[in-house]
C-alpha cells in the first residue's frame, strides 16, 4: 500500500509543479505491473519456503549402512496411525501422503500396505515402486535398492521400469557397487530375471 501512495504522490507533485503530464492510463497499467510483481515476489517466497522444508526433512533422513540386495526385505518404515487407512488398503492413501511431500508418512502406509497381506498385483508392485522412490529422495539408497529391485522383478516391463532402473543403478552406484550399477546398465532389467 505504501509503494501505491508513494508512486501516487510523485506523480501528483510532478503534475502540479508542471514537471510531467500523467496518462491515466498508463498510470493504471504501471499500478497492475506493480501489483503483479508484487503477488510474483510473494509466490517465489513461499515456493522457496517449502522447498526449504522439504530440504531440512531430506537432510534428516537416516542411512543406513550398505548390503544392498534387489529383492524385498522385513519393512523397516515408521507404521501409518491407526485410522488412516482408507478401503483401498492404504495404497491410494500413501500415493497422496508421497505426493504431497510427506515422505515419511507414505513410506509408513505403503510398507503397512504390503504388509497387511492385501497387497497383490499391479498395485502392489506400483507401492514398491513408489516406496523405492521415496527412500531414493531421501537419499536412504539401500532401501530404494531392495524396493526398486522388488518393483522391476515384478514389473520387468512396467510403466514405470526405466524410471525405476535408473534410479536403482544411481542407488547402486551411491553405495559403492559399481560393478553391479554397470551390469545393470548395460543389461537392463534382464539382469535381475
Amino acid at each position: 500500500m505504501k509503494k501505491h501512495t508513494g508512486i501516487a504522490l510523485i506523480t501528483l507533485a510532478l503534475t502540479l509543479g508542471g514537471c510531467a503530464t500523467v496518462d491515466p492510463a498508463e498510470l493504471a497499467a504501471t499500478r497492475r505491473q506493480v501489483d503483479e510483481l508484487n503477488n510474483r515476489i510473494k509466490q517465489i517466497e513461499s515456493d522457496q519456503a517449502s522447498i526449504k522444508v522439504r530440504i531440512d526433512e531430506v537432510g534428516k533422513s537416516p542411512r543406513l549402512p550398505s548390503g544392498v540386495s534387489a529383492v524385498p526385505t522385513a519393512r523397516r518404515g515408521e507404521a501409518a496411525p491407526q485410522g488412516s487407512q482408507q478401503s483401498d488398503g492404504g495404497y491410494e492413501t500413501g500415493l497422496a501422503q508421497y505426493r504431497a511431500g510427506d515422505l515419511n508418512g507414505a513410506i509408513g502406509t505403503l510398507e503397512q500396505y504390503l504388509n497387511s497381506g492385501s497387497a497383490s498385483g499391479n498395485e502392489a508392485a506400483l507401492a514398491q515402486y513408489w516406496l523405492g522412490d521415496a527412500y531414493y529422495m531421501q537419499r536412504n539408497f539401500d532401501m530404494a535398492s531392495r524396493y526398486l529391485g522388488a518393483y522391476l522383478k515384478a514389473q520387468p516391463n512396467g510403466e514405470r521400469s526405466q524410471a525405476a532402473l535408473n534410479k536403482l543403478v544411481e542407488s547402486l552406484r551411491a553405495l559403492g557397487r559399481t560393478a553391479d550399477a554397470d551390469t545393470l546398465a548395460s543389461q537392463g532389467v534382464s539382469a535381475l530375471q
